[in-house]
């Protein structure tokens, strides 16, 4: 029975550490994406404060800065979903690693008391053991 716990620890250990990879490849993903996304937004920003600053510019400087501005902020919209997509992955990942770590320390649990177990079954033969031979010990010194 200890080797299939064996055996069933080993897998569990390999599914954490797979889930485990898994979250930090999602948590990269999504510093990645975040880090795109505030680009677009200072990029976005930036366009912005060209069309509301004073002045003359012309107007069809202004009218080509206003269009790249709306594709900006088109980008910028898209890259909130993938933001959003993405949370809702490394929250998924972070479930799935978190329930092989459970049943991962389920199994280290149940093998523990397990070798507790065959420890005091040990214990009490040994002391059986002990017992019997201190009483024959003690007849023959009394023979």
């Amino acid at each position: 029975m200890s080797k299939q716990l064996a055996l069933v620890l080993d897998l569990r250990e390999k599914e954490e550490e797979k889930a485990r990879q898994v979250l930090g490849a999602s948590e990269k993903q999504l510093e990645l994406l975040q880090q795109q996304l505030k680009a677009l937004e200072d990029y976005a920003l930036a366009y912005q404060q060209q069309l509301s600053t004073p002045g003359q510019m012309q107007m069809q400087h202004r009218q080509t800065i206003t269009a790249y501005l709306h594709q900006v902020q088109t980008a910028v919209m898209g890259q909130i979903e993938k933001v959003a997509f993405a949370t809702k992955q490394v929250e998924q990942a972070k479930k799935t690693w978190l329930d092989a770590r459970l049943q991962k320390k389920g199994i280290q649990t149940l093998m523990d008391k397990r070798q507790r177990e065959q420890r005091i079954v040990n214990e009490k033969n040994e002391q059986k053991e002990s017992d019997a031979f201190n009483q024959a010990a003690f007849y023959r010194n009394k023979s």
